[in-house]
């Protein structure tokens, strides 16, 4: 037997092993012996590349399952071998991803990309986790990266929008979401973050417009939808016209209507037309509904306070410091009450 044919045999025999070892539940684990000092046999043999499709497909399995310490040991024992398997470090990161270890599986992605650099949705996957981990040029990188080998994929340049956006850099942010437009008009987010580069160059009648396209767009997705149904309320107040973004949160189902991020927008609505006393009834009311919530018992006290009537004020200091002894906005017009005696 030649040696290359007993290296592709002994490179069958050690991956079919650890296979066995995983598919039992054991530890994917290859020991070499004194007699075995040769290096693994080369990544791109044949034999080889079929092994390591069969541990991939077996990591992908335990991954889908939820079984991730299964799948950490396949891949690990087989990087322990073969350090150059890129696929084998994106699937370890997906573990990693699921641990809650961020950095190491950007580290892994990373690895994995010195060995196939031209894979655009590995790019993806590092430029999402180092998003996660706030380092916006690497995310800016990785986007780019995977814009340029797939630019027919409309979440590349979404994605590098996002980031652009993150760092204010409103001209290329806006060139990215156009490009990702162009390849999926479906897309609502796109239209959200054009509002908010409108909104920024204080254009704020063209930034509703564009979300009024984002709500049009989400209409299938009532979480997206609401968050676009805020923005459009936030842009009308910028453009000193609380009473129509009042009129919008207020046509909002009644469940919607007591979510605090709503409520917020409705009190804030009520602040700018100087009704003060209904925003500390919509405070007071979330308040009841959520009897724990603290920071809704602090609002509401401000709110009564603003509206001359600080015994109801005091009433929910007490009740927001009683939750919680540290609430900001109840701590500060306590102590405001107490030099203004």
């Amino acid at each position: 037997m030649s040696m290359d044919a007993k290296q592709r045999r002994r490179a069958g025999v050690v991956v079919a092993m650890v296979l066995l070892a995983g598919v039992i539940g054991g530890t994917w684990h290859y020991t070499r012996g004194p007699e075995h000092t040769q290096a693994s046999p080369s990544i791109t043999d044949p034999v080889v590349r079929d092994k390591l499709e069969e541990a991939h497909t077996a990591a992908q399995h335990y991954i889908v399952s939820n079984e991730h310490a299964k799948a950490r040991k396949i891949l690990e024992a087989v990087l322990a071998d073969y350090p150059n398997d890129a696929p084998s470090h994106v699937l370890l990161a997906q573990v990693l991803i699921a641990e809650g270890k961020t950095q190491d599986a950007y580290d892994h992605v990373a690895e994995g990309l010195k060995y196939d650099e031209g894979n655009p949705e590995a790019h993806f996957l590092a430029g999402r986790l180092a998003q996660e981990l706030d380092n916006l040029d690497k995310a800016k990188f990785h986007f780019t990266r995977a814009s340029m080998l797939d630019p027919n994929q409309a979440k590349y340049p979404l994605y590098l929008g996002a980031v652009l956006l993150r760092q204010g850099d409103l001209d290329a942010a806006q060139l990215q979401l156009l490009r990702a437009q162009r390849i999926d008009t479906s897309l609502a987010v796109a239209y959200s973050m054009q509002a908010e580069i409108a909104a920024r160059r204080g254009k704020i009648d063209m930034a509703i417009e564009e979300v009024n396209k984002a709500i049009d767009l989400s209409k299938d997705d009532a979480a997206k939808r609401l968050n676009y149904v805020l923005q459009k309320a936030q842009l009308l107040r910028r453009n000193n016209d609380p009473a129509a973004a009042l009129s919008l949160l207020t046509s909002l189902d009644t469940a919607d209507q007591q979510k605090g991020a709503v409520v917020e927008h409705i009190a804030d609505c009520y602040q700018m037309m100087n009704q003060p006393a209904k925003a500390a009834a919509v405070w007071s009311e979330l308040f009841a509904l959520e009897p724990t919530n603290a920071r809704a018992a602090g609002e509401a006290a401000w709110a009564y306070h603003r509206a001359d009537d600080d015994r109801h004020a005091r009433q929910y200091i007490d009740m927001a410091l009683r939750i919680d002894p540290r609430e900001a906005k109840a701590n500060a017009l306590r102590d405001a009450l107490a030099k203004s005696n």
